[in-house]
């Protein structure tokens, strides 16, 4: 992890709460709940211009180091961060019900590791 999310909203905050020493890295809540970081970029509550939320960092935490996405806590929809954790939620329950080690599986789409163009 690049950049941690200090000021992450208190709904975030509990969702990573709940995992008590699990892997609570944005990307594994992705991968638990069957989701790419894509899939985050749009949301039901988009409106045309509207900037593109960091994923990553309204869940906790942010991978690059130079991120072209918004992170500004103050200014984050409330209505995002709702959609947004109940879109992890069934990955943060299967990381719960899971031993610490578990792995989720990669969900399908996207280039292998190492093929990134």
């Amino acid at each position: 992890m690049k950049r941690w999310n200090a000021g992450a909203h208190p709904k975030v905050k509990k969702l990573i709460e709940s995992l008590k020493g699990k892997d609570s890295a944005p990307r594994n809540l992705f991968r638990a709940a069957g989701k790419r970081n894509p899939d985050f970029r749009t949301w039901p509550g988009k409106k045309e211009g509207d900037p593109v939320w960091c994923p990553e960092w309204t869940l906790g935490g942010c991978h690059e180091e130079k991120c072209s996405f918004v992170h500004d806590n103050a200014k984050t929809p409330v209505e995002y961060i709702d959609w947004i954790c109940g879109e992890v939620k069934p990955g943060v329950d299967a990381l719960i019900e899971h031993d610490v080690d578990w792995r989720p599986p990669r969900p399908a789409g996207g280039k292998p590791k190492g093929r990134r163009d």
